[in-house]
């Protein structure tokens, strides 16, 4: 079998258990190189989104909301243009 065969279906064994097993795979070279982490994609969008929302400030104001327990929220008192 050819090298790039080879490590071709290393990535794809890879990529499989990562899938499967719901857990993220670092990948560190030898010569104490920085290494990579696969992960799955759906875990990637999610932290994406995740850190846009911290950026945004949006995730600070959904938990200041979510410690609200008044239990209601007029529409008329929401600032739609801070949102």
């Amino acid at each position: 079998m050819s090298v790039v065969c080879e490590y071709h279906r290393k990535q794809l064994s890879i990529i499989k258990q990562v899938n499967t097993q719901h857990e993220p795979v670092e990948i560190l070279p030898a010569n104490g190189e920085s290494g990579v982490v696969v992960i799955e994609a759906d875990f990637w969008n999610s932290l994406k989104e995740t850190l846009y929302l911290e950026q945004t400030g949006t995730l600070a104001t959904v938990n200041e909301r979510a410690k609200d327990d008044s239990g209601f929220t007029a529409a008329d008192q929401i600032d739609w243009e801070a949102l």
